[in-house]
């Protein structure tokens, strides 16, 4: 496998997307496509947190299942 050496710059466009990246040549024809092979770290400070109200709102809904409750049911398919 061939393996091309970013310089920072370069390395910090790639970082700062989340598309899919197309290299150009100056000519502007296509000569690859860069696609994030992992996700982005899990920030948790990017998700609300639930408050104890809202916990036992959701815990008290209908239709709650354990794994093994929902495992039983797909093997029985």
């Amino acid at each position: 496998m061939t393996q091309i050496v970013l310089d920072a710059r370069m390395q910090e466009q790639l970082r700062d997307t989340d598309d899919a990246v197309e290299f150009v040549d100056e000519a502007g024809n296509l000569v690859g496509l860069f696609c994030r092979m992992t996700p982005r770290p899990y920030d948790p400070k990017l998700i609300p947190a639930l408050s104890d109200e809202e916990r036992r709102h959701r815990a008290a809904q209908p239709g709650k299942y354990t794994t093994d409750e929902v495992l039983q049911h797909l093997r029985s398919l």
